[in-house]
């Protein structure tokens, strides 16, 4: 099980890792293949041991730090990352996230969600209709970079919740 903390410090973490992928990738920025570090982190908390509560409260926490980073709107992210979360939960694929291939297919899979919902906020919320046009092309980029971002974020968490059960054997 991760700690609070420790599932605290990895939201904020990759929320600032994602904002900053632009700068350490420039090229990508031009073909919309800039990963969502998160999107993977939500599903590995959708399908692994951390409860609903938490996992809805790390969904919606690092949603709503990343729609601030990111000037989006208020809502934007939050709303995607909470509805992924609940999905991943409701499909309960526990041991075949595991696997290279299931992981690479889930954040494929949610991150095309993840933009469709953003492009469906845009159209009814946004005020130029043009703007859901200009970015649909830019889904698909984005999904594979960030299917190829899966496995180096589930390895990560994977090693944080090690660790938190680890400490968590040790401490009294």
């Amino acid at each position: 099980m991760i700690r609070n903390s420790t599932l605290v410090a990895l939201g904020v973490g990759l929320v600032f890792a994602q904002a900053m992928l632009h700068r350490v990738i420039p090229f990508a920025t031009m073909y919309g293949a800039i990963p969502s570090l998160l999107v993977p982190a939500v599903i590995y908390a959708g399908v692994h041991e951390v409860s609903t509560l938490r996992g809805s409260a790390f969904a919606f926490a690092t949603g709503y730090l990343a729609d601030i980073v990111g000037s989006a709107p208020i809502g934007f992210h939050t709303f995607a990352y909470v509805a992924l979360f609940l999905l991943a939960r409701g499909i309960g694929v526990r041991l075949s996230a595991q696997t290279l291939l299931t992981q690479l297919a889930l954040a494929f899979l949610f991150s095309v969600l993840e933009s469709t919902f953003g492009l469906v906020v845009l159209s009814i919320f946004g005020r130029d209709a043009w703007v859901p046009r200009a970015l649909y092309p830019f889904v698909l980029p984005r999904a594979l970079a960030t299917a190829a971002a899966a496995p180096l974020v589930f390895r990560l968490v994977e090693s944080l919740a090690s660790g938190s059960r680890t400490h968590a054997r040790e401490s009294p």
